[in-house]
């Protein structure tokens, strides 16, 4: 329901004047003496994402995993089209919605194709997979990512959801950490 966002929680009062009466030692009578008020502004409770994930795993409603992946803001040319297609797929993913899933994922693939088409092809290494060095094999993940995120565009934006898109740009972030470009 939150989208990603952190937690607003929107509090609407009521305001009422009432008085009570003693009729008996142990028996009281309220009166209203107006009816309630609706309050003219609303009280807005904002929680830091990370705190409402804790409050969650201890009521055990759900369990997130929220992993920070710090990348430079900008990187040198040729990488600077890698950054610019990733931050794109990152403002698609905060916009949302059906377009908004699809639009990260086309950039994530936009992204991906530069890295391979004017910075580095993927070297898969040899066959047997136990000779594969840790870069081969980061290449692989990277390949099938693409092929994944190839389909963006050649579908219906409500084919895509905001798990897709968020799996998707998570492993493309987690591979440009690993690069250090």
């Amino acid at each position: 329901m939150r989208n990603g966002q952190p937690p607003v929680l929107v509090l609407n009062c009521l305001a009422e004047v009432s008085h009570l009466q003693k009729l008996a030692p142990d028996r009281y009578v309220t009166f209203a003496s107006a009816p309630p008020i609706p309050a003219r502004n609303q009280l807005r409770v904002c929680y830091p994402r990370e705190k409402w994930v804790e409050l969650l795993r201890e009521l055990k409603v759900a369990e997130n995993i929220l992993i920070e992946m710090p990348l430079p803001p900008a990187r040198p040319a040729p990488w600077d089209k890698v950054w610019h297609a990733t931050l794109d797929a990152r403002r698609f993913f905060d916009q949302g919605g059906e377009t908004g899933w699809k639009g990260c994922i086309a950039s994530i693939r936009l992204a991906l194709e530069i890295w391979r088409d004017e910075i580095e092809k993927e070297e898969f290494g040899p066959p047997d997979k136990k000779l594969r060095t840790k870069a081969q094999r980061l290449d692989h993940l990277r390949h099938h990512l693409h092929q994944v995120a190839h389909l963006a565009a050649h579908s219906l934006a409500s084919e895509w959801t905001r798990d897709d898109a968020q799996a998707l740009l998570a492993m493309l972030s987690g591979l440009l950490l690993m690069r250090k470009p």
